[in-house]
């Protein structure tokens, strides 16, 4: 089979593309393994956030409720005053708490889940991919630079070398 080679431009140029390629597939991995430690670092701070949002709703709790008892206590006539609101605020103390609960439950699920799945849908592929520019198509662009120069080679034996001028006879 014959190569019809009609541009060493053309495989250079290609060349230069495949290095490109090469170069900007490393870094695409590179750039997704620093997001995917971005979003577990990003899960174990929201994690400490809600965990100190715990601390100080039981703190907002625990006034809510000595709010609660000093109101429901009877005045000097003897009434009871209206603890709706109080009663509301310790309701709603409560609701936060088991909300930041939720939440610090959910950060550790995912906490959990994610590295699986990092390593079950992205860390094989990744790992294939690049392998793949690392040693196949790395090799490809060291095989397709010799083919360009023994093509370079070829072209330039069929080139006669320009002669060189003749010297000036004397006297002229």
């Amino acid at each position: 089979m014959a190569a019809d080679v009609k541009s060493i431009a053309a495989l250079e140029d290609w060349k230069v593309h495949l290095v490109n390629f090469r170069t900007d597939g490393l870094e695409s991995i590179t750039a997704l393994h620093l997001e995917v430690q971005k979003a577990l670092s990003w899960l174990e701070d929201t994690e400490a956030y809600w965990k100190r949002m715990v601390r100080q709703t039981e703190e907002e709790l625990v006034e809510a409720k000595a709010e609660l008892a000093r109101r429901e206590m009877p005045d000097f006539s003897g009434k009871t005053p209206d603890t709706t609101l109080h009663k509301k605020a310790v309701q709603k103390c409560k609701a936060k708490l088991e909300y930041c609960h939720d939440q610090i439950d959910l950060c550790r699920s995912w906490r959990t889940k994610l590295p699986r799945m990092v390593g079950e849908e992205f860390e094989g592929p990744a790992r294939r991919f690049t392998n793949f520019i690392e040693t196949e198509l790395a090799r490809g662009i060291t095989v397709l630079d010799k083919q360009i120069s023994a093509l370079e080679s070829y072209a330039n034996m069929g080139q006669v070398p320009a002669a060189a001028p003749a010297a000036k006879p004397e006297g002229t």
